[in-house]
């Protein structure tokens, strides 16, 4: 009977241990850490049969078993930012460019359906440097945009970094308030013959005009890509 006395205290001692430390973890957890797991035991209940003899002993519970396919993710505690749809659009669906061809054109539209009325709000293009089949530089890229007020193309900068330098190298933008859209048209050419190879055009909505010190999740405001085809035979 003592013996019985003693597990059965044992047992309720791991279940309020176990009760605090869960509830002393969710407390300290701080906001980086990633997502906890949640484990669902399965316990599996002895076929022992119990002994019919009074002086019996209480058999402590049984261990329970962990099944791996039931480990899950708990879901992100923070929302998704609503943000500016960007959709680049040119024909085909995508930018077939030859070196010494004409310009190929396409145009990009920002509208605002979040609940934030931006001051200042422009495109930026950019593009990874490619090291197997050359990179930007040589196939000589060059991007123009249309002022629609002086009714001429404008030389327009293409920010080749695999890093968020667009969103820093962005300037000028104009007032985008909610609800409402804009749409500017781009052409690109190329005046290398070679390489050939395809890459993405990454084109964004940033917020221009914040402070230096401002981080780049405060400068996105959107971003799409538009598949781009070098020197395609």
């Amino acid at each position: 009977m003592r013996r019985a006395v003693v597990v059965v205290v044992g047992a309720a001692l791991v279940v309020g241990l176990a009760a605090c430390g869960e509830k002393d973890g969710g407390a300290g957890r701080k906001a980086s850490e990633p997502p906890r797991v949640t484990l669902t035991p399965t316990v599996t209940p002895s076929t022992t049969a119990p002994s019919a003899s009074p002086s019996a002993v209480a058999e402590p519970s049984p261990t329970p078993s962990v099944s791996r396919s039931s480990l899950k993710p708990s879901a992100p505690s923070r929302p998704v930012r609503a943000q500016v749809t960007v959709t680049p659009v040119t024909k085909g669906g995508r930018l077939v460019v030859r070196g010494g061809g004409a310009a190929q054109e396409f145009a990009v539209t920002l509208r605002n359906d979040t609940r934030r009325d931006y001051a200042r709000l422009a495109v930026g293009l950019a593009m990874e440097p490619s090291w197997e089949e050359g990179g930007p530089a040589d196939w000589g890229l060059r991007a123009e945009r249309w002022d629609p007020a002086a009714g001429r193309w404008r030389a327009a900068d293409i920010v080749v970094a695999g890093d968020v330098a667009v969103l820093y190298q962005t300037v000028g933008g104009t007032a985008l308030p909610r609800g409402t859209e804009r749409t500017v048209r781009y052409r690109i050419k190329a005046t290398g013959p070679r390489p050939m190879g395809s890459t993405w055009l990454a084109v964004y909505a940033v917020v221009t005009g914040l402070p230096e010190e401002a981080p780049a999740e405060a400068r996105l405001a959107g971003h799409s890509r538009l598949p781009v085809d070098i020197n395609a035979r």
